[in-house]
C-alpha cells in the first residue's frame, strides 16, 4: 500500500510481527485478529510471524492463519532476519526481544494488550496502540496512519 506520509511517499506491502503476547494473548487468537489478517492478506499484504516460540505453539498458529512464519530465538535472530528482508515492513511487537526488529523497521507498532509490554521498546516505538486488531485496522487505513504520523 501507498502511504502518503510527510516523510515523503513509502510503500509498504509486508507487515512482520512477534506471536506471543501480539498475535496471541495467553496462547489464543481472537476472531477479530484472525478477521484482520483475513482483511490484509485481500489488500496484497505479505505477512510474515516472527516468534522465539514461546509456547511452543507458532506453526500450528501460523498453519490456522495461512502465514509464514519464522523461529528467532534470539533478538539478534530477529534482527538478521528482518535484515534480509531488504525491503520496507511493519513491525508489531511487544518484548524486550522485538526490539531490534523495531530498530530495522520502516514504521515499528508496540501493541499493550494483556500480557503488557516490555518498558525498553517504547524508544524504538513509532506507534503505541491498545491491540494487534487497532494496529492491523490501522495500516489498513491510510488517513488514520497518516494522521498517527503527522509531525
Amino acid at each position: 500500500m501507498l502511504y502518503h506520509l510527510q516523510q515523503g511517499d513509502i510503500e509498504i506491502n509486508t507487515v512482520v510481527f512477534d506471536l506471543n503476547g501480539t498475535v496471541s494473548e495467553y496462547g489464543e487468537v481472537k476472531q477479530e485478529t484472525i478477521r484482520w489478517i483475513e482483511n490484509l492478506r485481500k489488500l496484497g499484504f505479505s505477512l510474515i510471524l516472527l516468534t522465539s516460540d514461546q509456547r511452543g505453539n507458532a506453526q500450528k498458529i501460523a498453519a490456522e492463519l495461512k502465514i509464514d512464519y519464522h523461529i528467532a530465538k534470539t533478538s539478534e535472530e530477529k534482527r538478521e532476519f528482518v535484515r534480509n528482508l531488504r525491503k520496507p515492513f511493519f513491525a508489531i511487537g511487544n518484548a524486550r526481544n522485538d526490539i531490534p526488529m523495531f530498530q530495522e523497521a520502516t514504521i515499528a507498532i508496540a501493541t499493550l494488550q494483556s500480557e503488557g509490554i516490555h518498558s525498553a521498546i517504547i524508544e524504538f516505538t513509532a506507534i503505541l496502540i491498545p491491540s494487534i486488531a487497532d494496529a492491523f485496522r490501522l495500516i489498513a487505513d491510510e488517513d488514520g496512519l497518516i494522521s498517527t504520523m503527522k509531525k
